[in-house]
């Protein structure tokens, strides 16, 4: 019985070591400035989920634009864009010439989660 319960207390202890990792990438990714930046217009601009286009022609665009008075080149964008959706922030998929991204919602809803005081940041306290 001892040793189900170390047990069950080692994974309790794995599990949220698991999960401050994942949320470190998370703010780690938010912490630049530029990436943030174009976060917040991804999640400003379309709905968390919903796909938008690269495509400065294409009716849903929104990341074409949001390099839009950061003052950064194209491929700077495409880093930025990259390290957000390594951090499980965003979504992306190109088709053809388009690259759609969109920001994933169950990220948004982590991190809104995380951030209640009642939740994740009381869990960092024990």
């Amino acid at each position: 019985m001892a040793y189900i319960a170390i047990s069950t207390y080692i994974e309790y202890k794995l599990r949220g070591i698991m999960e401050i990792d994942r949320y470190s990438k998370m703010f780690k990714a938010l912490a630049s400035p530029h990436r943030l930046g174009i976060y917040m217009r991804l999640v400003n601009c379309c709905e968390p989920g919903t796909k938008c286009s690269t495509d400065a022609s294409d009716q849903e665009t929104c990341v074409g634009e949001v390099a839009e008075g950061l003052k950064l080149a194209p491929s700077t964008v495409s880093h930025h864009l990259k390290e957000l959706r390594q951090a499980g922030l965003i979504e992306m998929e190109k088709q053809g010439q388009r690259s759609y991204c969109w920001v994933k919602p169950e990220a948004l809803e982590e991190l809104s989660e995380f951030l209640k005081p009642e939740n994740g940041l009381s869990e960092l306290k024990r």
